[in-house]
Formats: C-alpha cells, sequence, structure tokens
C-alpha cells in the first residue's frame, strides 16, 4: 500500500489499563472516527484507506499544537474538527446519512468543542487529584526524559487557563499554589502559631477545590442537559434509525461519547461527572456504555512513532528551526 493510502494518525499514547488506544478525548473520538468511516458497512468505498495509529504524544506534529494530528500524503491536519473536515473533503464522510444538515453538525461540533472539552480538561488536568493521581503519571510514561516534565505542566497551564475563563476555578484553583511557608513570613511565629496557620491554609485549599468541584457539577448540569435538549446525543436513538446510517454515530455523536468516556476513567480519584450520570442521567449513562462497548469491539494497534516524530529534547529544539 502506497503513502497515499495510508492515514497516519498520531495520537496521545494509550491507556492499557482501560483498554482504550488514548486517554485523550479528540484522539479518541479521530479513532473511532477513521475505524467507523473505513468499516465494511460505512456505505462508501474505502478499500483504498489503511489507518495507522501512531501513539507519538507529539503536540508539535501539527501547526496547531495539539493532538490528534492526522498526515496523509505530506500534509498535516490537527485537532479533531480540522481532521473530520479533511477527511470528507477526500470523500470519507460518516455524516453524509446523518439525520442533521451541515449546519447543525458544524454548530454541534463547536459546542461540545469548547462547552464539553473544558470539562474533559478540568477533569484531566485542573483537578488536583486527578492530575497528580492520574494525568501527570500517565504523561510522564509517555514522553521521554526530560521533557516528561514539561509536557504534563504544559498542558495542565493550558487547561487551568480554559478552565478560569469559564469560570470553573477559584483564585487557588486557578492558581494551585501553595502559600510561602509561615515560618517565611513570619519567623517570630511560635510552633503552635504555625501549626494553626497551615491547618488554615489546608483548610482553605480544600475549601477551594469544593466550590470548583461544585462549580463543574452545575457546568455538568448544563452541558448535558443542552446536548440532550438539541440531540446532540441522543439515548432515545432508535434502532431504525440508526440501522439507515448503518449501524453508525455521526462525527458530533462520536465526540460527545469519546469525552464523557474519558471524563469517567474508572481511575480518575475525583469522580465528579460519573457520579452525576449514574445518578441524575441514568438512561444516557446505561446508553453511553452500550456505545462505549461497541465502539471498543474493534480493537486499533497503536504502533510506536518514527524517531523524528518522538518528542524528545532533540526534535523540541528542531521544531524551532523548520
Amino acid at each position: 500500500m502506497t503513502e497515499q493510502n495510508i492515514l497516519e494518525l498520531h495520537v496521545w499514547g494509550t491507556h492499557d489499563s482501560e483498554k482504550l488506544p488514548s486517554f485523550s478525548p479528540d484522539s479518541l473520538a479521530a479513532i473511532w472516527y477513521i475505524q467507523s468511516v473505513l468499516g465494511n458497512d460505512a456505505g462508501v468505498d474505502n478499500s483504498e484507506y489503511k489507518l495507522v495509529v501512531k501513539g507519538s504524544s507529539n503536540t508539535a506534529i501539527s501547526s496547531t499544537g495539539a493532538l490528534p494530528a492526522l498526515r496523509h500524503e505530506g500534509k498535516v491536519y490537527g485537532g479533531y474538527i480540522g481532521i473530520v473536515r479533511y477527511l470528507k473533503s477526500i470523500g470519507l464522510d460518516l455524516d453524509a446519512d446523518s439525520r442533521r444538515d451541515y449546519a447543525t453538525i458544524t454548530s454541534g461540533l463547536n459546542y461540545v468543542d469548547t462547552q464539553l472539552a473544558v470539562i474533559s480538561q478540568y477533569m484531566l488536568y485542573a483537578q488536583p487529584e486527578n492530575y497528580d493521581g492520574f494525568t501527570r503519571p500517565v504523561i510522564s510514561k509517555l514522553i521521554p526524559f526530560p521533557m516528561q516534565y514539561r509536557v504534563p505542566l504544559h498542558q495542565k497551564d493550558i487547561a487551568v487557563r480554559q478552565c478560569a475563563a469559564v469560570g470553573l476555578l477559584t483564585a487557588s484553583g486557578a492558581n494551585q499554589k501553595a502559600s510561602p511557608d509561615t515560618a517565611e513570613r513570619y519567623p517570630s511565629l511560635s510552633k503552635l502559631q504555625e501549626q494553626l496557620e497551615a491547618a488554615r491554609r489546608k483548610s482553605a485549599l480544600f475549601m477551594g477545590r469544593a466550590r470548583d468541584n461544585m462549580r463543574v457539577l452545575a457546568y455538568c448540569h448544563e452541558v448535558l442537559d443542552t446536548l440532550l435538549a438539541n440531540k446532540l446525543v441522543d439515548p432515545t436513538l432508535s434502532a431504525e434509525e440508526l440501522e439507515k446510517r448503518g449501524g453508525k454515530l455521526d462525527s458530533v455523536e462520536l465526540l460527545v461519547a469519546a469525552h464523557l468516556r474519558v471524563q469517567t476513567l474508572d481511575e480518575l480519584p475525583v469522580q465528579v461527572v460519573a457520579s452525576l450520570l449514574k445518578n441524575e442521567y441514568v438512561e444516557l449513562w446505561q446508553y453511553l456504555s452500550a456505545v462505549w462497548l461497541k465502539l471498543n469491539a474493534s480493537e486499533v494497534e497503536v504502533v510506536a512513532a518514527a524517531p523524528e516524530d518522538v518528542p524528545n529534547l532533540t526534535n523540541y529544539v528542531k521544531s524551532f528551526f523548520y
């Protein structure tokens, strides 16, 4: 098979314990989209194309500075929406049989890519327990030394700014930095006073994080209600409707499913979204569980990236000159 036939998709690397090809919502959605559109029952002639997924975890591959990134015929297309747009231009259109028109698909993708995506950013990066207990260790295993220290912090900084912009973080949550040691600020304080001050700061930090989680919970309610009201995700979707599309979800539904899958990963210490879905959106939770099972039924092999695509220090420096 020639280079023209290879759809080389670069993603954030695998998360083996959950048996997912990527822990990133956009990367996961891109994999699902291409798998679906290349399926035998997708209704288009796709026999000339082959998907190759590379777990490079290298955001420098795309000019957008984000993953996923699709390399095809010498060009690179970044981000889920950009990749979907390009694939449609070469005839790989999963939305051809969607019940939605072009304008609705576009507005739906933009809504999910902003409003639902910021919840993913919070759950993975801005929520301290989740970042320290899950995201940072996962990324550190995927990135070579010494970039394994820079990349998680850079991604966290992006996420914190995005979350703060929509009001999901308190000042303490946005800064995520402890105050200077009491002994440094007030050298004359007694040991007891020092302990009381430390306890006060710890309590303030805890309350700030609790408020952040409550803000996210309220925000999730609003976003989920909007998704359901506009049928961007529809747990009442009939078997007949799906049959008309060859059993395939469209590009919007896949992106919703990917974000909610990552937001509810079992290994996240703080389960804000999962608890909400299981207790207050039971029908949606049951629907999503079935969808995830179906999407994960088609296993995908994630292969190692070529040396020039590895996010090491050498390639990072080269990216400033080429």
